[in-house]
């Protein structure tokens, strides 16, 4: 067992309005993050992960997803599955739980302005 408390977690701001507190297990099949968003992220267009399925459990807040072609509100409680290489955004107040696998790296995001 290996415990990570959050004041160990590595926070790094993505932009103004995303804060990613990342608890850095070091398996080499899934991860977890918890994300707080302020805002909208990306600020303009999607992000998208080409590596990682990702599953979003909202901590708490409220806001929406958007994927291309279709956009979710989202509250505390509810859930989202982000298959690889979707291209997606967060809007809103909301802390999130964020499972990935295999583990996120920043080198498998990619960023689209439109």
């Amino acid at each position: 067992m290996k415990i990570i408390r959050k004041n160990e977690s590595v926070p790094f701001r993505n932009n103004e309005s995303c804060e990613v507190f990342e608890y850095g297990f070091e398996d080499s099949e899934a991860g977890i993050a918890v994300a707080e968003i302020k805002g909208r992220y990306p600020e303009s267009g999607f992000v998208a992960n080409d590596k990682c399925k990702e599953i979003a459990y909202i901590l708490s807040g409220k806001g929406k997803i958007g994927l291309r072609g279709e956009e979710a509100d989202l509250a505390a409680g509810d859930a989202v599955l982000i298959e690889e290489g979707r291209e997606y955004f967060w809007e809103g107040d909301l802390s999130i739980a964020l499972f990935s696998a295999p583990p996120w790296d920043a080198g498998q995001c990619r960023y689209s302005g439109d």
